[in-house]
């Protein structure tokens, strides 16, 4: 689970922008303390949907993060011959 707090810090999102998405029904949350926490499977099950992909400029951070994830699924070594 993660606050708002460090769902911005992962995402680039604005906390304004993430406690709106909660608050519309975009981000399945859990109100504790007063605070929103938003378990990680929801997160990232919205950041891939078709609503935010079509909706929303992606942050820079959020790019950045899909280049990485990207590039971990590449192998960096090249086939040999045999």
């Amino acid at each position: 689970m993660l606050s708002v707090a460090e769902a911005s810090r992962f995402t680039g999102y604005h906390h304004n922008t993430l406690t709106n998405w909660c608050h519309n029904g975009y981000i399945r949350y859990f109100e504790i303390s007063g605070g929103y926490m938003i378990p990680k499977s929801c997160l990232l099950n919205f950041l891939l949907s078709p609503h935010i992909l079509d909706s929303y400029r992606p942050s820079k951070k959020l790019v950045d993060l899909a280049k990485e994830f990207s590039r971990q699924g590449k192998s960096t070594k090249k086939p040999t011959a045999k």
